[in-house]
């Protein structure tokens, strides 16, 4: 999961406004992913015209999508309607079918809360078929199309009994099975023109219906397309669907400590062995802040497929679900599958080339390491002393690490030659989209021969090759940038020296007594130790922990806290905004000063390491939420448009409990809205309301 902030104009009206993302990758497509958001801005005036939707007069609009596109006589059809009045879905209004010849009665429907509904129809030749209701005492007739006599309808088959194939049962009518007896079609799952799985099936004169029985295994998950093919390749039907193909992660969130503003929360992974990574919003409980929010569930498996923005799908049944697809979309067209390859390489990172000046015997390896950037990679060596790294998401101007192994896994001494690089396409603010232009290009125009190896900077002369050459860093000596020699002087002004009693020295562990301490929540179990300060500012990566100084020196290695006596300590001072210490200490900075020992027991500098620096990268690192001083006018409003907490980066493993502090302000009851996703790919997303009141 990514995120980031985007700072807004301050005399933005509220309304509904649309962000656009864009990717590398995306030019290969026309489709380009815009996302609707909400904005209240209470400090301007919003001008309405009164009553003026009472004013305007009843516009109904009834609208028939025929399952496949097509309805067919002599066979029984399902007709999917959408019903608005003045683009406005009319929710729970009966609707009935209308035989024109006989003026009986052969269907009736009752639209759900989005309008839709859908009805079966047995078509008859030289038959007419008209939808009658009754609005606001008013009486309204809408005709259907008329039947055709020849086609293809594809059928989907709810209310299945097993979960592991979706089933459609496929219709000829009788000319179609006469034109294409013996022939054999193509039933393709495709969507956004990417091919996924193709099922070929022979029909004959006969028999006028098919089943197909599709393995989840072989769909999409979330939105899909079902088109026929005959063997000429042309599309005779179609028909899209929704799918759930991958297993859902289950979260159990537990009441916890509460302290007179914050309520810890635990949570645990049930069923899964897989890391999550969440984004938690700490709402009041009758907020309207997430009335229109879209979720991660309808952002990535049905919000890019439908034409019009619908909340809460993920509560839908699948009937309302599929009555949605057709309803939302065209009905069925000639479907072009690309099978071309994309002009534009993804997004897949960056890389590092580099040469070791050392010896080298057989299974030696070279590792990198970012603390910063959450890196930890290993590669192998070339006969000719090269390797490299690709696929890093390293951060701009960050720090990284590169060491020697042998065999066994030791660090040796060596040097290293690092090759300056970047990818075939620009990151950050440099990558650029004009308004109403679609970038079209074209394979013969683009340069076949790309080095992407090589980095090519703006207003920078192109060279062969440059070499960066570095020494290994002297007994004793560390950078002044990363590691400073005296880092007591950093932050002055804003570091706080903590005051350890004597008996808080015998009987707490370090992360006892931090927990104790305001605005600061510490946990440690199972091996593992949790540490946030409250009040810290977050980084643009969105990572919530807090530099940790030992001695001096930063790690983000919060393990080497557990269990420690607080008796080994002989200081410890806490920096809550992190000032002096740069984007390191976004999160804020505690260090720690452990008590002397003899020379056997004094931890040692591994001199092994080589360190260079990044000088581009995917994100930059700035600040990108805080707290905002609102006033509200009443309690009202506050329980309406105030937001608690965000924790927009927040990692569940599995087998252990996972606690987070959060801002619960005067609120009895707090709303969480979770997205989030798994190491496998899977999503989440869930609603929890948390009291915040002790339980008995």
């Amino acid at each position: 999961m990514a995120h980031g902030d985007i700072e807004l104009a301050k005399n933005l009206s509220s309304g509904t406004y649309y962000i656009q993302l864009d990717t590398h990758w995306n030019k290969n497509f026309m489709e380009k992913y815009v996302l609707p958001i909400q904005i209240i801005n209470p400090k301007i005036n919003v001008v309405t015209a009164k009553n003026s939707v009472a004013k305007n007069a009843d516009n109904l609009n009834l609208n028939f999508y025929p399952e496949s596109g097509t309805l067919l006589n002599n066979t029984v059809n399902w007709v999917y309607l959408n019903l608005e009045n003045n683009g406005v879905f009319i929710a729970e209004q009966p609707i009935t079918i209308l035989d024109n010849k006989t003026n009986k009665i052969v269907a009736k429907a009752k639209t759900n809360k989005n309008g839709q509904a859908k009805f079966s129809l047995l078509s008859k030749p030289m038959h007419n078929y008209t939808a009658s209701l009754n609005y606001k005492n008013n009486t309204y007739t809408f005709d259907l199309d008329p039947a055709k006599d020849s086609g293809v309808i594809i059928h989907k088959k709810h209310n299945q009994e097993n979960n592991i194939t979706q089933n459609f049962v496929v219709e000829f009518t009788k000319d179609v099975l006469k034109t294409y007896n013996e022939q054999s079609f193509f039933a393709t799952i495709h969507r956004n023109n990417k091919l996924l799985y193709v099922l070929p099936f022979k029909i004959n004169k006969k028999d006028t219906k098919y089943l197909l029985a599709f393995n989840k295994e072989n769909l999409f998950n979330g939105f899909n397309t079902l088109t026929l093919f005959n063997k000429e390749n042309k599309p005779i039907s179609g028909r899209h669907f929704y799918s759930e193909t991958k297993s859902k992660i289950n979260i159990i969130a537990e009441h916890g400590e509460i302290t007179k503003d914050s309520l810890t929360i635990d949570f645990y992974l049930k069923s899964s062995l897989k890391n999550t990574n969440l984004s938690i919003s700490v709402l009041p409980k009758d907020t309207k802040l997430n009335n229109n929010a879209i979720n991660i569930l309808d952002a990535f498996l049905l919000a890019p497929y439908i034409n019009k923005n619908v909340a809460a799908t993920h509560k839908m049944s699948n009937n309302d679900l599929d009555m949605l697809l057709q309803t939302q979309l065209s009905s069925f067209k000639s479907h072009h599958i690309n099978n071309k390859k994309p002009i534009f390489a993804p997004e897949t990172g960056l890389q590092i080339n580099g040469t070791i000046n050392a010896e080298i015997k057989e299974n030696y390896k070279v590792l990198l390491s970012s603390n910063e950037s959450e890196i930890l990679e290993v590669t192998k060596i070339k006969p000719d002393k090269k390797f490299s790294f690709s696929n890093l998401i390293l951060k701009d101007n960050s720090n990284y690490k590169l060491a020697l192994l042998n065999e066994k896994g030791l660090l040796l001494k060596s040097g290293f030659y690092i090759y300056k690089q970047n990818q075939s396409y620009k990151v950050d603010s440099l990558l650029s989209y004009k308004k109403d232009e679609f970038i079209s290009a074209k394979k013969e125009n683009v340069e076949t021969n790309i080095d992407y190896n090589f980095l090519e900077y703006k207003d920078a002369q192109k060279l062969d090759e440059v070499i960066v050459t570095a020494q290994i860093k002297k007994e004793g000596t560390v950078p002044e940038s990363l590691y400073p020699n005296t880092p007591g002087l950093l932050g002055s002004g804003f570091t706080k020296k903590l005051r350890i009693s004597e008996v808080q020295s015998l009987t707490l562990t370090v992360v006892q007594y931090l927990d104790r301490q305001v605005n600061i929540d510490a946990k440690e179990k199972f091996g593992s130790v949790y540490l946030r300060i409250k009040r810290g500012v977050s980084t643009f990566y969105g990572s919530s922990m807090p530099l940790l100084l030992i001695d001096g020196f930063p790690t983000t290695n919060l393990d080497l806290l557990y269990q420690m006596r607080l008796n080994q300590i002989a200081s410890i001072a806490v920096n809550a905004s992190g000032a002096g210490y740069g984007m390191r200490g976004g999160a804020g900075v505690i260090s720690i000063d452990l008590k002397k020992g003899n020379e056997k027991n004094k931890l040692k500098t591994n001199h092994n390491y080589f360190t260079s620096e990044t000088d581009l990268g995917f994100t930059t690192s700035k600040p990108f939420f805080g707290n905002y001083p609102f006033q509200f006018s009443s309690l009202i409003s506050q329980q309406f448009y105030e937001t608690l907490d965000w924790i927009p980066y927040f990692n569940i493993l599995p087998n252990k409990t996972n606690s987070l502090k959060v801002y619960k302000g005067k609120h009895d009851i707090i709303k969480l809205f979770i997205n989030g996703m798994n190491d496998n790919g899977n999503l989440f997303y869930d609603i929890i309301e948390l009291s915040t009141k002790d339980r008995l």
